[in-house]
């Protein structure tokens, strides 16, 4: 079985599925997106950018002569929007699941 994606991982994707960005961008986006939930400190965005940059899910983008390394964008690559795709159906038939086991107005037990 492959490994599953943290959420961090997760959100990750997910903004970059709207187009590239840079780590603040990031931030911001997966803190919009979670509702709060998550706040990602730069370093643990980072590590979380390198580590899906290994994967083959995100790729850097080249910076022009304009732009300083720190703000590097990021962009998904055609793996990381498959895999970000199976990741969304595997927890919606989750969910369905969930829901039709645990439909309200029905004993547990």
């Amino acid at each position: 079985m492959r490994n599953l994606l943290k959420n961090l991982e997760l959100y990750v994707l997910l903004a970059l599925a709207r187009g590239p960005l840079h780590g603040y961008g990031l931030a911001t986006q997966i803190e919009d997106d979670s509702d709060g939930q998550l706040k990602p400190l730069p370093g643990n965005l980072y590590v979380v950018l390198k580590r899906l940059q290994q994967g083959g899910l995100v790729r850097p983008l080249e910076a022009g002569p304009q732009e300083a390394k720190k703000r590097r964008a990021y962009e998904l690559t055609d793996l990381g929007q498959r895999r970000l795709a199976a990741e969304s159906e595997r927890m919606a038939t989750f969910a369905r699941t969930a829901d039709l086991r645990f439909s309200p107005g029905e004993e547990q037990g």
